[in-house]
């Protein structure tokens, strides 16, 4: 199975040499699967079923509470469909921001030796912001 290769932002990549469009498969897939959930919401214009819905938690206080929301809310949209499986996500705290919170998600790699990372950025006023890691 396959997909056609976007970058962070949406956009369609073309490959520099003949000008086509990539395309991703394997690992790469899953993590560009991952990626576009995380982004989502639910009946947003990219799929009407999927989506982790992180902007609910705009205008929430900043507590263990909002965090752990946070957490579910990543962990079963990555998982509902067995996307991936519970013990192959790592979430760590990476800094408490003035009004809301970093964090870095490991999703573990077919190969079980590697990880693709994302750098999730929610600030509880603003929004959320996301950026890719990359592979570990």
């Amino acid at each position: 199975m396959f997909d056609l290769a976007i970058t962070e932002y949406g956009d369609f990549i073309l490959n520099s040499i003949n000008n086509e469009l990539c395309t991703v498969d394997t690992d790469a897939l899953k993590f560009q699967r991952a990626l576009c959930r995380l982004k989502s919401i639910k009946n947003d214009w990219f799929s009407y079923a999927v989506g982790a819905n992180i902007e609910d938690v705009v205008g929430m206080p900043r507590s263990k509470n909002t965090l752990r929301l946070i957490k579910n809310k990543i962990v079963k949209i990555l998982t509902f469909d067995s996307l991936y499986a519970s013990h192959d996500i790592y979430i760590e705290m990476i800094n408490k921001v003035f009004m809301g919170y970093e964090m870095n998600i490991y999703l573990k790699n077919q190969d079980e030796k590697s990880s693709n990372f994302i750098i999730l950025n929610i600030d509880l006023i603003k929004g959320m912001g996301i950026k890719i890691g990359g592979k570990l």
